[in-house]
């Protein structure tokens, strides 16, 4: 009877032992898969946050340049093709900051691009059309777009 009741003890205790080793691969498996996702969202966080930091130090440039371009065309009341494409080039740059601005924004940001492209393409083909103030109306849409706070952080 010994030797049924050590071999059962046996059984158990290799039983066991196999459960443990199976319950360990389990959870080394789930902190490797863990391990990753917590180092891909590091990697996508610190790209993120090098993201914000040259859109804050862009949109200070984009703000004085939108700034000075808004006055002079303003103050002179003629809009040159030279000044719409520099704004165009702006409004792209800032189109590639879509991680950061949200999509309302965003859609409107296009929609402004959009009409000054027209506008635009009215200037080169020399066609004479009352663009001074479409042309405010879309800086003062980006200049006010880019003051927001929510892009301050």
């Amino acid at each position: 009877m010994k030797i049924l009741e050590s071999s059962v003890t046996g059984n158990i205790m290799g039983f066991c032992s196999i459960l443990l080793g199976i319950i360990s691969i389990i959870l080394t498996i789930r902190t490797m898969k863990t391990a990753t996702r917590i180092e891909r969202e590091m990697k996508e966080a610190k790209i993120t946050a090098l993201d914000r930091n040259r859109f804050q130090k862009d949109k200070v440039e984009y703000l004085k340049t939108l700034q000075a371009k808004r006055k002079s065309v303003s103050e002179t009341q003629v809009l040159s093709y030279q000044s719409c494409n520099n704004v165009l080039s702006i409004i792209n740059d800032i189109k590639g900051y879509d991680s950061i601005i949200t999509n309302a924004d965003m859609d409107i940001i296009k929609q402004q691009w959009d009409k000054l492209r027209q506008i635009s393409f009215l200037l080169q083909e020399k066609r004479k059309n009352e663009t001074v103030q479409e042309f405010d109306v879309i800086v003062s849409t980006i200049i006010n777009i880019l003051s927001k706070g929510e892009y301050e952080l």
